[in-house]
């Protein structure tokens, strides 16, 4: 049973001649990090917010460990290429336990949580400090975590490495291929350097997706 499974999955925006999205059907399995590709605009973060439950396709289905999602937290996380857009707090520590007090968690599982996140992505230097105050790449980290502390099924990363210095670049890489014996990654890029080498490559063209094994 793949961990996500999208099948004939079609959307239009609203008064657009053509269609975003075509037919579109793959599958990600816990363990593997899939690269999608394709040029801006071919409708890559469309079908990613699609998969998050941000928008809701016109037809076909989305399946999460064989059964369809209901709205609201879908076990999905979701870092936005622009990650200053997902803070909401002052601090590195707090921005991780954020998205955790929200799932109702006790303190004391919040706490082990935020720790044992800020260890994992080279954080603890930095726990007080202000997001605003943070390089670049630190930033993504910071997001990163904040993801990977809620323990989600699998983690879509929207264009993470689209901005980053090259050492920044390293470590956000590093960061998902670390996790992928522990959940799925979908990676998304318009650039083929930051094309990763991935268990499988889905390219989006034209409004459909080929999937290269």
């Amino acid at each position: 049973m793949a961990l996500l499974e999208v099948i004939g999955l079609n959307y239009r925006y609203p008064d657009a001649e053509e269609p975003c999205l075509s037919d579109i059907s793959g599958r990600l399995e816990t363990g593997q990090l899939i690269t999608l590709f394709g040029a801006n605009g071919s409708g890559k973060s469309t079908l990613a917010q699609i998969i998050a439950g941000i928008r809701n396709p016109d037809s076909g289905i989305i399946e999460i460990d064989g059964q369809e999602p209901d709205q609201g937290w879908r076990g999905i996380g979701y870092l936005l290429q622009n990650c200053e857009e997902q803070f909401l707090t002052g601090s590195v520590e707090r921005e991780i336990a954020f998205g955790l007090e929200n799932l109702a968690l006790s303190e004391e599982t919040i706490a082990e949580r935020v720790a044992s996140a800020l260890e994992r992505f080279g954080l603890n230097s930095k726990r007080f400090c202000p997001p605003e105050r943070l390089s670049d790449g630190e930033k993504q980290l910071t997001a990163f975590a904040s993801l990977w502390a809620m323990k989600p099924q699998f983690i879509i990363l929207d264009e993470a490495v689209a901005y980053l210095d090259p050492y920044s670049r390293e470590l956000v890489i590093a960061a998902a291929q670390n996790l992928r014996p522990e959940t799925g990654i979908l990676w998304i890029t318009s650039r083929r350097k930051d094309i990763l080498n991935t268990e499988e490559l889905w390219v989006l063209e034209n409004h459909r997706l080929t999937v290269y094994l």
